[in-house]
Formats: C-alpha cells, structure tokens, sequence
C-alpha cells in the first residue's frame, strides 16, 4: 500500500512558452525555496499544498490554464 506524502504543486505559465508546466517538490522549506527558485521567469504562477493555496503570482483574475489557452491562441 502507497503511502501518499505532502508535496507542493508548483503550476506555472513560463514565458517562453505557452503552456502550463507542473512540478512537485518535498513540503520541507528547500522545497518552497525550490518552487520559487523554478517560477521566477514565469509570467504566472501557482504552488499549492493538499488543494490549499500557499502563494500565487496571477494577472487578472485569470487562472492559469485560461491564461495557457490564451497564450497559445496569440502565437
């Protein structure tokens, strides 16, 4: 039987592309030091914990899979 362990999700809308991308990290302090590390060239950004918002970087009131769709449609 798996045991499940808490880890942050980190979605993020990098610049360069025009997709969303999805990283898990340990929920230890190196690892929200990590998840920030990753979304600093991101223009949009989520980590969240069991479902919980923990911190976000969002323009608008977009989510992040609106603002992914969006950004694919302009290039």
């Amino acid at each position: 039987m798996a045991t499940h362990t808490q880890t942050y999700k980190l979605e993020m809308l990098p610049t360069y592309s025009g997709k969303v991308e999805t990283f898990h990290f340990g929920k230890c302090r190196e690892g929200l030091e990590a998840a920030y590390s990753y979304c600093s060239n991101a223009c949009a950004w989520r980590i969240t914990c069991q479902g919980f918002k923990v911190d976000a970087k969002i323009p608008s009131l977009l989510d992040l899979h609106s603002l992914s769709i969006s950004a694919q449609s302009a290039q």
